[in-house]
């Protein structure tokens, strides 16, 4: 999954999903494909991918759900993907 945490196209998302990428593996750092996505990514419809395919927004990285990422990334703020992300945090 490591392919798509750095893309920005939700299709690319779906297809590794499909082929069996694990969702919720961490990288070296800790982090899972959400937590990239809301940390560095700029469409929203990656991260709704994500978490319709079953992503955990409570795994933590460094103390940090997705959603704490999802705070410092104007890009989100406001949108549906950020709101998503807040509800799977259990905030």
């Amino acid at each position: 999954m490591e392919a798509a945490m750095a893309n920005e196209n939700p299709e690319v998302i779906s297809i590794l999903l499909k082929a069996g990428a694990k969702l919720d593996d961490k990288d070296p750092s800790g982090r899972t494909p959400l937590m990239w996505a809301a940390w560095q990514n700029h469409n929203p419809k990656v991260i709704m991918t994500l978490l319709k395919a079953g992503a955990d927004g409570k795994l933590k990285c460094d103390d940090k759900t997705a959603f704490d990422y999802a705070v410092g990334n104007d890009k989100l703020q406001g949108t549906d993907a950020y709101e998503a992300l807040r509800t799977a945090a259990g905030e």
